[in-house]
């Protein structure tokens, strides 16, 4: 199937000029809700999402809420292209100029110069803008997309040409669409297609699909789907949501240290030896705001923390000041380091405790000591934009810094000496606020894991030479938002906007996909796809001692902990095809609560 085509340029999409009215009565719509069932159920989701546009039979608000709020304005265009078109109504006018005004604004916000004349000149040029680009309705970067999509829906609704297509597909009795296609074509009179001449049609672009989305499935790995294939822990949390931004397992495993998109820290505990705790959210007195940050030049803020080796001091920052704290009490020691430049990435050196590199909004690195309140040296001119992500290696005595440039820089911990830099080759794609690169060293201190939001790679840090790479489908629209090695560094835990989280070797082979319908919903909803489709992880953290063990930080706040069952402790072949034996008691931390138990699905 071909790769769609992206927004830009002049009228949006021809592939609209005649949207179809939507298969809500007789066979014809029970044939399109049943493609579409079968679609979702099979996980085939960028065959779903075209076979929505293209059929012109559903458009999924969530779906597109999903890109709204993800920054994908170029997604966001090309999926209602397939219902309507610039010249179509006055409300269609509107909708695509609302998109590609926010697009704009986002751009600007990222100061892509080039990018936002482009935008100008050529999606914008059809439009009268001289009063609408002045000054974006909402400052911050997330809310006004939030507000953008109140708006974006408003239009929609109103639109004759979505008229019917925004209701839910039916949940129809399940039966074999294979069989279903198997049976015999009868002729009928009419000018309208009939219901079996549609299947046919339908029959042929479904094959197509799987065909073109299944030949990454050929290769055999483990595909988790359900609550009873996998233990899960989420984590009790009554204070109010956001977005999980970082988690760090602390204390030996029996601490879960987060830090969210309020900026504010919460810390999960867990009693060694009483077999009878269950987790409990022990709410810190310090809360580090986002209030702090006058000046910032980063719009979309970042929120960032890192931990001392003695694990007795972090320090954490939202967009403002640096806060240095103590992690027993949580008591506030100094802040330091006032913006802008924005900080957007810490790391402690893993020799000097009290020395910490300091990426930031400038594209700068600041090498600082807390303790003396000295500045050593400012390390630039190698990055193109905001500096994301930084390692130390040990054994190397090298800092590893990556950028939203999708660039790594080398750099000497001696006399803080440039030794190099190596831009990753990835495609140009509108992943938005996951535009970022970030970098993990293996244990070895020479091996490096690199995540960009379209490729992993496992780089040799000492020659920034790229050994192994695994990268997304080209026709997904799927990005990776977070990835780090297990505990031992013999599995890599990678989480996309999709939902799902893959399970990969070392050398980068996937081995085992976790669909979020695993751990979001309960053994009721297992098909209750549509219900998970905005929430996915943004973090993982792998836990120090238990190989098998990671937490995921979610979009919608929660944290959750997946571990394989009992009868199979390794997620790379989990037994998928018989029903699990009964979940132990005491799983997690030798706590009674700290697995959700589920009843087998009846056969």
């Amino acid at each position: 199937m071909p790769s769609p085509s992206h927004g830009g340029g002049g009228g949006g999409a021809a592939a609209a000029s005649a949207p179809t009215s939507g298969a809500s009565a007789g066979a014809d719509g029970e044939l399109f809700f049943l493609v579409h069932q079968y679609l979702v159920e099979n996980n085939l989701h960028d065959t779903a999402r075209m076979f929505e546009r293209e059929s012109g039979s559903f458009f999924s608000l969530r779906r597109f809420k999903r890109a709204v709020i993800a920054g994908d304005w170029d997604e966001a265009e090309w999926y209602v292209s397939g219902f309507t078109d610039v010249d179509s109504n006055p409300q269609s006018k509107k909708l695509i100029f609302e998109l590609r005004r926010m697009k704009y604004f986002d751009t600007h916000d990222r100061m892509e110069g080039e990018k936002e004349m482009q935008i100008l000149s050529n999606d914008l040029k059809l439009f009268d803008t001289k009063d609408a680009l002045t000054t974006p309705p909402v400052r911050d970067m997330l809310l006004r997309r939030d507000c953008a999509f109140e708006e974006l829906k408003g239009l929609i609704e109103k639109n004759h040409d979505f008229e019917g297509k925004l209701k839910e597909f039916p949940k129809l009795e399940t039966r074999n669409l294979r069989t279903i296609f198997g049976a015999p074509l009868i002729s009928t009179r009419g000018s309208r297609p009939p219901a079996l001449a549609v299947h046919r049609g339908i029959q042929v672009q479904v094959m197509e699909c799987e065909n073109a989305e299944s030949k990454e499935k050929r290769k055999t790995w483990a595909n988790v789907i359900r609550p009873s294939q996998c233990q899960i822990l989420r984590l009790h949390d009554d204070m109010p949501a956001a977005e999980m931004h970082e988690l760090r397992y602390m204390n030996l495993g029996h601490d879960i240290l987060a830090l969210d998109s309020s900026g504010v820290h919460k810390i999960w505990r867990w009693k060694e030896f009483d077999q009878n705790a269950s987790e409990k959210l022990w709410r810190p007195a310090l809360c580090i705001g986002v209030t702090d940050r006058s000046g910032s030049s980063t719009k979309e803020l970042v929120h960032c923390f890192a931990v001392s080796r003695s694990e007795s001091y972090a320090v954490s920052t939202s967009g403002g000041k640096i806060t240095l704290f103590d992690l027993p009490t949580f008591s506030n020691r100094k802040c330091f380091m006032n913006s802008p430049p924005a900080a957007t990435f810490l790391a402690l050196d893993a020799q000097e405790d009290n020395i910490i590199a300091i990426g930031r909004d400038d594209s700068s690195i600041l090498i600082y000591n807390f303790t003396a309140n000295e500045i050593i040296k400012e390390l630039k001119g190698h990055h193109e934009k905001r500096v994301t992500g930084l390692a130390f290696s040990t054994e190397l005595n090298v800092l590893i810094s990556s950028g939203a440039d999708a660039q790594l820089s080398k750099w000497g911990t001696h006399g803080w000496e440039h030794q190099g830099s190596k831009r990753l080759q990835v495609p140009t794609i509108s992943a938005g606020r996951f535009a970022r690169t970030k970098v993990q060293f293996h244990h070895d201190q020479v091996h490096l894991l690199v995540v960009h939001a379209a490729k992993l790679a496992i780089y040799d840090a000492a020659k920034l030479e790229c050994l192994h790479q695994w990268c997304t489908p080209k026709l997904s629209r799927r990005y990776i938002t977070h990835a780090t090695y297990s505990c031992v560094a013999k599995m890599i835990y990678a989480s996309f906007t999709d939902g799902c989280v893959g399970i990969l070797t070392p050398s980068l082979e996937l081995g085992c996909v976790i669909r979020p319908t695993a751990y979001l919903s309960g053994p009721s909803s297992d098909h209750a796809v549509f219900s998970v489709l905005f929430v996915y992880p943004l973090t993982i953290a792998a836990h120090p001692s238990e190989p098998m063990r990671f937490a995921l930080g979610l979009s919608n706040g929660k944290v959750v902990i997946l571990e394989p069952l009992e009868s199979n402790r390794s997620w790379l072949n989990p037994p998928l095809s018989r029903p699990p034996p009964p979940l132990p008691k005491n799983t997690i931390n030798g706590s009674s609560n700290a697995v959700e138990k589920t009843i087998p699905e009846s056969r």
